[in-house]
């Protein structure tokens, strides 16, 4: 896993990784370097099920809305992402969007993000 400054704790529940994101001015003010992190951050590991909780973050920008489609792309043939903890701002704009449910699988909480992988 490489060294990131970028505010990030991977963890492991079952067979999903789990990516909390936290507010930090950095990851604000590199938008691209903080996504390139988090697609290293994945890639090297390669899990399957991969889970990015933003209980603790905010997301709504549209360089981070970009990234996360750029991260959704470059790991969609070999890792399941879903989405959790979206501010009410954030699922605003996905839904405007056309985002949810159809590029991102958003959910409330942790735990129905991972109890929504055994049921695929």
């Amino acid at each position: 896993m490489p060294t990131t400054e970028m505010p990030l704790d991977v963890n492991q529940q079952g067979d999903v990784t789990v990516v909390d994101l936290f507010p930090s001015s950095a990851a604000k003010e590199l938008g691209t370097e903080f996504i390139d992190n988090l697609i290293q951050l994945i890639a090297e590991d390669a899990p399957e099920k991969l889970l990015l909780n933003f209980d603790y973050a905010d997301w709504s920008s549209t360089p981070m809305i970009s990234g996360l489609l750029e991260v959704k792309e470059r790991l969609a043939s070999t890792t399941e992402m879903k989405m959790c903890g979206i501010n009410a701002d954030a699922e605003h704009v996905c839904r405007f969007l056309n985002l949810n449910s159809t590029v991102f699988d958003i959910y409330d909480t942790v735990d129905d993000a991972i109890n929504s992988f055994d049921r695929e």
